[in-house]
């Protein structure tokens, strides 16, 4: 028998390829079967609590036709991505002579790495490779602006080594074929994927059981049997607190808030606006959920990210702050209809140093914990995104059915 601890997209997207390959499988959830993925519909708009889509692959694609899971593509008009510099929204935020010196320094990148294949040293921060590699301007405006939107951290506090490892495949699927990078979603929203994933995994004899495992000793292992922590880092090294790098891991917090307008009220077209921190928003960024993806209305709405710590916040501060960043973008704005305000106190790992410390020795690791039968699960094993957290979980499926099928 095989224990996954937790039932968030990692671990119920394991559990699926475990009973794949005839493994008996039982999973334990303490909160929401899917984790931080929810999807909620009203009279005026669909919004998502997490993750609004996947990055389209091969595996995903099988994946979606198994679950019988009908997603579709972006459109057209989410192909237009905004970054806010000098007052406004831009495609391109650099000048001309700031687009130079990118290009030139982009060649000698190039060059330099096709000749001498250095390896990143480790202790980097991003923000110092992407100067010294591009220059300040690109790095202090649209490198910025795009690693705040995925890691909700500027590249000050970002490792370098850690942040472009996460965007490579996972090695077993370097030669698979090569997808564009086109965000899909069910018609639904990403609830339906979880909703599909759990009600799968029941026809399939799958158990999900409602039960918070504070220690191993709680899941009543017998002799040969196997657990999978799909747990955030955190939460595992409460429950392997012997696993040296785990505690150190440390979390980002996120809160999002949707807005949603009047059916004549002015948004952006396109997938979002990015701020850098030199524009000082209150705000990492936004989405515009109705560009996005058909079926998301009818009325448009907005989701807006904030990467900070908002304990001392409330709601309707929150809302205050939100509104006088888009006041920059729009400034004779409505009043929202609606406004949906999610915290995650504890959103996503930190990809810093801490983090690409325990990446270094994580191989070690996994040889060590897989002694005892214990084996991870998650986006802090080095790559983030689900259609990449579901590849990791492939290669494991395949590696129990080797040792335990």
């Amino acid at each position: 028998m095989i224990h996954i601890v937790g039932a968030g997209f990692s671990g119920l997207s394991l559990a699926w390829e475990l009973q794949k390959a005839g493994l008996k499988v039982i999973v334990y959830e303490k909160n929401r079967i899917g984790g931080r993925i929810q999807s909620y519909r009203t009279s005026t708009h669909l919004r998502e609590t997490a993750a609004n889509g996947v990055l389209w692959n091969p595996r995903f694609e099988v994946l979606a036709k198994e679950l019988g899971v009908e997603f579709q593509p972006s459109q057209n008009e989410a192909k237009k991505r905004f970054i806010f510099h000098n007052r406004r929204p831009r495609r391109w935020p650099l000048s001309f002579i700031e687009t130079i010196k990118f290009l030139a320094a982009g060649f000698k990148f190039i060059l330099k790495k096709i000749f001498t294949k250095k390896q990143i040293d480790s202790d980097l921060t991003l923000e110092q490779w992407g100067t010294q590699s591009f220059g300040s301007p690109f790095t202090g405006v649209i490198l910025s602006a795009a690693v705040q939107g995925i890691f909700a951290l500027t590249p000050k506090y970002l490792n370098a080594k850690a942040v472009l490892e996460s965007f490579k495949s996972v090695t077993a699927f370097k030669k698979a074929k090569k997808y564009k990078p086109v965000t899909y979603s069910p018609k639904d929203g990403m609830g339906e994927l979880i909703s599909a994933l759990k009600q799968k995994l029941a026809e399939k004899d799958v158990i999900i059981k409602h039960q918070e495992i504070l220690d191993l000793k709680d899941l009543n292992l017998e002799k040969n049997d196997v657990v999978v922590i799909a747990t955030s880092a955190w939460e595992a090294a409460q429950l392997i607190p012997q696993t040296q790098g785990l505690e150190k891991i440390q979390a980002v917090p996120i809160t999002t808030v949707t807005l949603v307008w009047p059916k004549e009220a002015k948004t952006l077209a396109g997938f979002g606006c990015l701020f850098p921190p030199v524009e000082r928003f209150f705000a990492a960024g936004v989405l515009i959920n109705s560009c996005i993806f058909a079926n998301r209305g009818p009325n448009p709405s907005e989701t807006w990210i904030i990467s900070q710590d908002l304990e001392k916040f409330s709601d309707e501060q929150i809302k205050q702050h939100v509104l006088m960043d888009r006041q920059r973008l729009f400034p004779n704005q409505d009043q929202p209809l609606e406004r949906h305000i999610v915290r995650w106190p504890k959103a996503i790992p930190a990809y810093n140093l801490q983090l690409e410390k325990f990446l270094e020795t994580y191989q070690q690791t996994a040889k060590t914990l897989a002694k005892d039968n214990i084996y991870l699960s998650g986006n802090y094993l080095g790559k983030i995104g689900l259609a990449k957290i579901y590849d990791q979980n492939i290669v494991l499926a395949k590696k129990l059915k080797v040792h335990y099928g």
